[in-house]
């Protein structure tokens, strides 16, 4: 029983593995967007990204790794998807909350650069 629990726990372990990787693709062009200061894009990135990390904590906190995760060495791996997945949608929300405030300046990202050799200090209040 205790095997046949180990061999179904590693299909929604492999889902997340994947939905993880997929988060750190989205946040990767997330970041890029923003260095292009195209928040639109960024935006949405981080909100794939969001998603990705979504399901990847519901694969990791799956039933099925329920009792794999109390045994010994193995349910760190799935403490680890957890805390993975949840620090991965923690920053894909931050991201998306600071791209929308970046998109709705006056000017997009570039609002936030010197205008006429000052820093425009007002903005950034």
């Amino acid at each position: 029983m205790l095997l046949g629990s180990v061999v179904l726990s590693l299909i929604p372990a492999l889902s997340s593995v994947r939905r993880l990787r997929e988060g750190r693709v989205a946040l990767a062009e997330a970041r890029s967007s923003l260095l292009d200061a195209d928040a639109g894009a960024a935006s949405d990135a981080f909100a794939r990204a969001r998603l990705a990390f979504t399901d990847a904590s519901g694969n990791a906190n799956n039933v099925l790794t329920d009792l794999p995760s109390m045994l010994p060495l193995l349910g760190r791996t799935y403490e680890a998807l957890r805390t993975l997945a949840g620090s991965g949608r923690q920053i894909a929300v931050a991201g998306e909350q600071v791209a929308g405030a970046v998109g709705s300046l006056p000017g997009g990202p570039a609002a936030l650069g010197p205008h006429h050799g000052r820093l425009p200090l007002g903005r950034y209040e």
